[in-house]
């Protein structure tokens, strides 16, 4: 009995782990992608503003 719920929860714990871990790593590339979408909308406005 106590094994069973040894293992269920090395289960249940490797499960959020992985969870969070995605979570992080989803959160800091959709924000280096939208720092750089906005760093590229930047260049391109001071490019069309001086004519290229």
């Amino acid at each position: 009995m106590i094994q069973k719920f040894r293992r269920l929860f090395i289960a249940i714990s490797t499960c959020a782990l992985f969870v969070v871990l995605l979570t992080i790593l989803g959160g800091m590339l959709g924000v280096s992608y939208y720092k750089a979408s906005q760093q590229v909308t930047n260049v391109l406005n001071v490019l069309a503003s001086h004519d290229g």
